[in-house]
C-alpha cells in the first residue's frame, strides 16, 4: 500500500471506521495498588510473562537462562511474549542464532516480536557504530527473524480468555525512527481493532507510546525516534478504539523503580487513558531513575507478568536474583462491562 494512499487519498475517518462518539463496551478503572493479589477459590485467570530487550549474546546470558528456568517452573503461565531486541547489536545471523539458542531454554509457549536491534541495522557495522540498513536488507532480516523463531507472522492477534491480545512488531523498511510500523501493519491493526470492539484489548509492541515516560530527565528528550511510530496514526487508531486498555512495551530499558515505570501520571497515555506498561530489559542494564545518566547494571534481573481475570488485570514484578515478588509494585486495573 502506498503511503500517500494511507495519508491523503483515503479519508482516515472512513478507513479507520472512526465515528464521533465511539463508546467502549467497558469501563476501566485507574490503575491502583490492590490490597491483595491472586485468584479467589475457583477463580480462573490467564498469566502472560513479558520479556524484552534480551540482547543476545552478552555477558549475562547465563543469568537470562536462569530466569527462563524460573519461568519454566511456574505452572500457571499461559504464554510468554518477547517484545523485541533479542539480538544485541545488529541482528546478523550469528547474533540471531545465539538468540534462538538462548530462547530454546524457554519451554513455555512463546511469541517473539521484533525490535530495532533485530532488523534495522546493517550487518558488520557494530565495530565503528551502527548504520541503518536499506529496505532490501531490512526485509531480508525480518523474514529471517520470522523463520528462525518459527513465527507464522510478526504481527497478529488472538483472544485469551475474555481479552483480545494484539502483537505488533516494528517493520518499516524506510523509516529513520527506531520503532515504526509499516503502512500495511497499520491498516491491519485498524481493521483488527475495529472488528473486536467488544473485547478489552492489550497491545504488545517494542516501542512506548508518545509521552509515557519522563521527558524531564537527562536521558529522555522528546526524541521521536524512541516513540511508537507513526505517532499520529497510532494516536488516531487508539482514539477510535477505546477498548484498548494497556500498551505493553520495552525498548527504553527502564528499571522497575524508574519514575516512568511507577508513576501513573507519567505512564498514562493522553488518549483514552491507555496504560503504558514499561518493562525492564532482560539484559539487566538500563536506567534506575529517569534522571540517571549512567545506564548501568540493574541490582537484579526482573520480569513482569500480567494476570487476566474476568473483572481485572493484575501486574506483578518478579525479582529473579532474589527469588521473590516485589509486592510494593503490585498493581491492578478493574474491568467493568457497561
Amino acid at each position: 500500500m502506498d503511503k500517500k494512499i494511507w495519508q491523503n487519498d483515503i479519508s482516515r475517518r472512513k478507513f479507520l471506521g472512526i465515528s464521533a462518539g465511539v463508546v467502549s463496551s467497558f469501563m476501566f478503572s485507574n490503575i491502583f495498588k490492590p490490597t491483595h493479589v491472586g485468584a479467589a477459590a475457583g477463580e480462573d485467570y490467564k498469566r502472560i510473562v513479558v520479556l524484552t530487550d534480551v540482547h543476545v549474546p552478552s555477558s549475562k546470558d547465563k543469568l537470562k537462562i536462569a530466569a527462563l528456568q524460573d519461568i519454566n517452573s511456574w505452572n500457571d503461565v499461559d504464554h510468554v511474549v518477547v517484545t523485541g531486541d533479542l539480538c544485541h547489536e545488529v541482528g546478523d545471523e550469528k547474533e540471531l542464532k545465539a538468540a534462538v539458542e538462548l530462547m530454546s531454554h524457554c519451554k513455555k509457549k512463546r511469541y517473539v516480536l521484533t525490535g530495532n536491534h533485530d532488523y534495522l541495522y546493517a550487518d558488520g557495522t557494530n565495530e565503528g557504530g551502527k548504520y541503518q540498513a536499506g529496505p532490501k536488507e531490512r526485509a531480508f532480516k525480518l523474514e529471517r527473524f520470522r523463520r528462525y523463531f518459527n513465527m507464522n507472522a510478526l504481527y497478529f492477534s488472538k483472544d485469551v480468555g475474555d481479552y483480545h491480545l494484539v502483537y505488533l512488531s516494528p517493520d518499516s523498511l524506510d523509516t529513520i525512527h527506531l520503532t515504526e510500523m509499516s503502512v500495511e501493519q497499520l491498516a491491519w491493526l485498524a481493521a483488527d481493532l475495529e472488528m473486536n470492539r467488544d473485547k478489552p484489548t492489550i497491545i504488545f509492541f517494542h516501542g512506548s507510546l508518545e509521552g509515557t515516560w519522563d521527558n524531564n530527565g537527562k536521558n529522555w528528550p522528546k526524541n521521536p525516534k524512541f516513540m511508537a511510530q507513526p505517532i499520529d496514526d497510532v494516536r488516531d487508531i487508539l482514539k477510535a478504539n477505546p477498548q484498548v486498555m494497556i500498551w505493553v512495551s520495552g525498548h527504553l530499558h527502564l528499571g522497575v523503580y524508574n519514575q516512568s515505570s511507577c508513576n501513573e501520571k507519567i505512564y498514562t497515555y493522553d488518549v483514552n487513558k491507555v496504560q503504558n506498561m514499561h518493562n525492564p530489559a532482560l539484559l539487566g542494564t538500563g536506567y534506575q531513575r529517569s534522571d540517571s545518566d549512567d545506564g548501568g547494571a540493574y541490582p537484579a534481573l526482573w520480569t513482569r507478568s500480567l494476570y487476566l481475570y474476568s473483572d481485572r488485570v493484575e501486574f506483578r514484578t518478579y525479582d529473579h536474583t532474589n527469588q521473590k515478588f516485589l509486592t510494593d509494585l503490585d498493581r491492578a486495573i478493574k474491568v467493568t462491562r457497561r
